[in-house]
């Protein structure tokens, strides 16, 4: 079943290339299976497993290192860091700070895309006033993806220009069927760019959802 029409949704997330609002079809089906396939098997999980146990063991001696030291430690923000870590090695191949993104950070921008989805439109279900975008949820949507937009260029130029090939992660693994002739579907670097957003915020409100605050 399609989902209903949502303008916010199809300015953020990269207009009608994303998983979010794709009409339900054989495109969709092969996006969510490459999901399943390449970032949530339990084979892709397998094997990041040593990167994971590496980056708690840091958590753990950055944490022995502020209790020699007496210092408080936000052991909320610091988990919440260990999360965004491991995502970005596994979807994007490297760590990224957050001021990488933008200056709000990557939770602060997870805040935003929340809000701005979560606000009923008017527009949606009265056609005719959609252009006046008088909340101004179009044009909050707009800048989010504006955001998103330039990081995730970049990521994508980075590992089309990197010749390091050792361990693929998800980037690489779609930038190879965009490349590829043999696939029965093709994707482009905006259905890339979304599934990139998709995964991050997925994982990130996940982890928030159960975090103790």
């Amino acid at each position: 079943m399609d989902r209903p029409p949502n303008d916010v949704l199809k300015h953020m997330y990269f207009s009608q290339n994303s998983v979010v609002v794709l009409k339900y079809g054989p495109h969709l089906r092969n996006v969510r299976k490459i999901c399943t396939q390449e970032l949530l098997g339990s084979q892709k999980v397998n094997s990041f497993k040593a990167m994971r146990s590496e980056e708690v063991g840091l958590l753990i001696e950055e944490l022995r290192e502020a209790a020699k030291s007496g210092v408080v430690v936000n052991l909320s923000s610091k988990l919440s860091s260990l999360s965004a870590n491991m995502i970005c090695l596994m979807v994007f191949g490297r760590k990224y700070e957050d001021k990488e993104l933008d200056e709000r950070g990557f939770k602060g921008m997870l805040q935003e895309a929340f809000r701005v989805a979560a606000t009923l439109n008017f527009g949606d279900f009265i056609p005719f006033i959609a252009p006046l975008d008088l909340q101004g949820l179009i044009r909050h949507a707009k800048s989010v993806h504006e955001v998103y937009d330039r990081f995730f260029e970049r990521i994508i130029d980075e590992h089309l220009e990197s010749k390091n090939n050792d361990t693929k992660d998800f980037v690489d693994v779609m930038l190879d069927i965009m490349r590829s002739q043999d696939t029965d579907f093709q994707i482009d670097r905006s259905t890339i760019k979304t599934i990139m957003l998709v995964s991050k915020h997925f994982a990130l409100s996940t982890f928030e959802l159960l975090k103790i605050s």
